[in-house]
């Protein structure tokens, strides 16, 4: 019994470290980042099955986001092109449960606000201190030139730097 609460332990320390991650891991690009929230997903139902902790499913906003889900993959099967939009409508509902998951790791791990924190604070300052670099020198830390009146910092030819940042602020505020 010992032995499966310990195990339980790790799951929520790993989950913690991974969903803590995704700032850093954004940088990089959506492969990455899709493929973290995913499996950290499934941990998480896996967790939830075995806890018998439903209460984290049983609210009034997840009722409503399995509704929305349902009703985009339905609007998906009669678009004109259907495997197009079912590729964005079909697994969106593992975004719904990456919430539920930072609903959960609030409540039960003590250290995820900190780790999250500090990954936010590290993100923003590698993306500031490279922005600032490559505004001055005329090229990143990576050897990125700037280009066009718009900074890339580590996001290469996208040029959204300020969309990441502004995006995360208030989180981190």
């Amino acid at each position: 019994m010992i032995n499966k609460f310990a195990n339980i332990n790790s799951l929520n320390k790993i989950l913690s470290y991974l969903v803590a991650l995704i700032p850093i891991i954004l940088i990089t690009g959506p492969f990455f980042s899709d493929l973290v929230v995913s499996f950290s997903s499934l941990i998480f139902l896996l967790l939830i099955i075995i806890k018998k902790k439903y209460k984290y499913f049983n609210n009034i906003f997840t009722y409503i986001f399995i509704c929305l889900c349902f009703y985009y993959i339905l609007r998906s099967i009669f678009a004109e092109n259907i495997y197009l939009s079912l590729e964005s409508s079909l697994f969106y509902f593992r975004f719904g449960i990456f919430s539920i998951l930072i609903f959960y790791l609030l409540d039960n791990e003590k250290t995820f606000k900190n780790l999250f924190l500090y990954s936010l604070l590290f993100a923003f300052f590698i993306l500031v201190v490279d922005g600032f670099i490559q505004f001055i020198f005329g090229y990143n830390i990576l050897g990125i030139p700037y280009e066009s009146n718009r900074i890339s910092s580590f996001f290469g030819e996208e040029k959204i730097l300020g969309s990441y940042l502004s995006r995360l602020f208030p989180i981190l505020v």
